[in-house]
């Protein structure tokens, strides 16, 4: 049986795995790295395939790869072209030749909230007209699927809605630019609000577990929500989506729910835009990225 590995690239861990349209997910891993610069990736990525390849029985073939990772890609060439802040030393690294000259397979390459958008495109009900995907991590991406094709804009760098200028000469953010959405709301920044209000290091588990009871927390939760839901509804006045799907590591948390963010969006929106939209938690989970890597990497192969 041909099957197709998908590799979703992280600022913190590495997820991996194979499967085809007919099967679906064969499997699946999760890598943690310390982002220590190149090399540990490239490593961390040949470990992932080597290890896909060992466990390969003779039951699965391995046709093609495809990766997701963060950041401005050149999708013909496969070279990191601009604003991964989040991975040390990526901009400029070219991951599509390291990999095909160690294993000699196709290998592909998109950014990784395209692919996480891409992959739930291909759920049930979802696989016609267009979805936009936001994923709220380590940092916010977005991705906009539409007739079953990723929109990447004229120089690859469409739907960075992560690095959308929500505060004018607003907080830094390491893209290098001043105010953008993920300076205020991904992970990392409410962590350190929550910690520098309690005194205490917080992680995410803690601050969405204590969001219904603490006011100071739900402050700080509420109003990352607003900004993401004004962010998200400006896009929908835009690009018009049939469904809007929110995925990443605070989706992860046991304690998240949808309905505050949902609420936030609808809020921004007129009557019948907030009819039509329908926003959802990512179906796939974590599982997106990688399920839309291995559909990138069958499609491509096939063409």
């Amino acid at each position: 049986m041909n099957v197709y590995a998908g590799l979703d690239l992280g600022g913190s861990s590495l997820k991996f795995g194979i499967g085809n349209r007919t099967e679906g997910l064969i499997n699946f891993r999760t890598i943690k790295h310390q982002n220590s610069g190149r090399e540990e990736i490239f490593g961390l990525l040949k470990r992932a395939v080597s290890e896909i390849l060992d466990n390969c029985s003779e039951k699965y073939i391995l046709k093609a790869i495809a990766l997701g990772s963060p950041g401005y890609i050149d999708n013909f060439n496969g070279e990191i072209l601009y604003n991964s802040p989040n991975l040390k030393g990526w901009v400029g690294s070219n991951p599509v030749n390291y990999l095909a000259q160690q294993f000699k397979l196709p290998v592909f390459i998109e950014n990784d909230a395209n692919l996480m958008a891409f992959g739930e495109s291909k759920v049930a009900r979802r696989d016609r007209g267009s979805l936009l995907g936001i994923t709220i991590g380590t940092g916010i991406g977005s991705g906009f699927v539409h007739d079953n094709r990723i929109y990447h804009g004229s120089f690859s760098a469409a739907l960075e809605l992560g690095h959308t200028i929500i505060e004018p000469d607003g907080k830094r953010c390491a893209c290098g630019k001043s105010g953008c959405l993920e300076a205020y709301a991904a992970i990392p920044p409410l962590e350190e609000e929550a910690g520098s209000i309690t005194g205490k290091k917080r992680n995410i588990d803690y601050i969405l577990e204590v969001y219904k009871t603490d006011s100071d927390i739900a402050r700080i939760i509420n109003k990352a929500y607003d900004r993401i839901g004004l962010v998200i509804a400006n896009t929908v006045t835009i690009l018009d989506p049939g469904y809007v799907v929110i995925g990443g590591g605070l989706t992860e948390c046991p304690a998240f729910n949808i309905q505050p963010l949902s609420n936030s969006l609808k809020k921004y929106l007129n009557r019948y835009q907030s009819n039509h939209v329908q926003i959802e938690r990512a179906t796939l989970k974590n599982r997106a990225g990688v399920w839309g890597a291995v559909n990138l990497a069958e499609k491509s192969f096939d063409e």
